[in-house]
Parts: structure tokens; C-alpha cells; sequence
């Protein structure tokens, strides 16, 4: 599962990387925000997830709001986070 939702959610489908350091700094970046978003289902920070889950990636519905927040929900509400505040510092990417 784990290996599963990196390759999808993360968007590392097929990495293009000839160099096995580059490999490993690729796979390392995913584990850190793999152990991010799953540090987020803690009871710790269940205020915090529920408010991220409210704010950027509502569901409407008794079964859905009852339902525990997958990691599917969580990484697409930060996405959506990060996409409307993101640091002017940081150079945009051009994706085409």
C-alpha cells in the first residue's frame, strides 16, 4: 500500500533518473512527506486535520463526513493549501 501511494499520489509513476544518488534523494523526499501526511491521522492533530479536511477538501454527506480521513483526502487538501498560498519566493514551474 505504502509503495502503492507514493508511486500515485505523489506522482512518481515513472521517474526518469539515470543515477542511483538522484534515485534515492527522489524516493527520500517521498518518504518524508509519506510520513508527513500519515503524522496527520494521529489523534494528536485531529484538530488540525479536521480543519484542513473542512477547509480544503470538503465532503458533504452523513457517510462521508463520518468516514476516517484517508490519505488520498489529506494530500489533496494540502495540494489545494499550498496551491492558494503559496510563497512568492518559490519560482513557478512551467509544466508544459
Amino acid at each position: 500500500m505504502s509503495i502503492r501511494y507514493s508511486k500515485a499520489e505523489l506522482a512518481f509513476e515513472s521517474p526518469r533518473l539515470r543515477s542511483w544518488d538522484a534515485l534515492t534523494k527522489l524516493w527520500a523526499i517521498a518518504a518524508l512527506a509519506q510520513a508527513f501526511l500519515v503524522s496527520l491521522l494521529d489523534e494528536r492533530l485531529a484538530p488540525l486535520r479536521t480543519w484542513l479536511l473542512q477547509q480544503w477538501c470538503a465532503r458533504t454527506g452523513k457517510r462521508n463526513r463520518k468516514t476516517p480521513a484517508p490519505l488520498y483526502r489529506l494530500r489533496l487538501a494540502l495540494s489545494l493549501l499550498w496551491l492558494a498560498y503559496r510563497p512568492s519566493t518559490l519560482p513557478r514551474l512551467n509544466s508544459g
